[in-house]
């Protein structure tokens, strides 16, 4: 018998193939990604009242990241390098959790989410503030 005859095994760690097809997904990815970031729209809240909202430079902050340019990155958008690290620590908790077979919920105390609301508002309140050194908070 060429293949010995087994139980079916089930994937025990399906946030390692999560983890494994985000990153195939990026590797073959990268050129369609790169045409559709040029192709998107530009932003409407800032096109209809001259305001900065707090995602306004994030396009050209995720391309900028992705061309290794970290220094555009945090010029263009600063809030992307702390969103990004908070998925980053979200997704590494999970996995913990899978691997050590804990329950599968990541618990955030409630402080947590104002805290985040909190710091969004007074991001984009300070990048509209024209005078120094809130003018740096603002995409070039």
């Amino acid at each position: 018998m060429l293949f010995p005859r087994h139980k079916q095994q089930r994937i025990r760690k399906p946030w390692s193939l999560v983890v494994a097809g985000s990153v195939l997904l990026l590797v073959v990815g990268w050129n369609q990604w790169m045409y559709v970031m040029k192709q998107m729209p530009a932003c409407t809240f800032r096109a209809l009242t001259g305001w900065l909202c707090p995602g306004c430079g994030a396009r050209r902050s995720i391309v900028a990241l992705s061309r290794g340019d970290l220094l555009l990155a945090l010029r263009t958008n600063a809030l992307i390098y702390f969103l990004g690290a908070l998925v980053c620590g979200l997704a590494i908790c999970l996995v913990r959790n899978e691997w050590r077979k804990t329950p599968k919920r990541v618990e955030l105390p409630n402080w947590s989410i104002w805290l985040l609301f909190l710091g969004l508002f007074s991001f984009w309140l300070l990048r509209n503030i024209p005078h120094e050194p809130f003018h740096l908070l603002a995409p070039p």
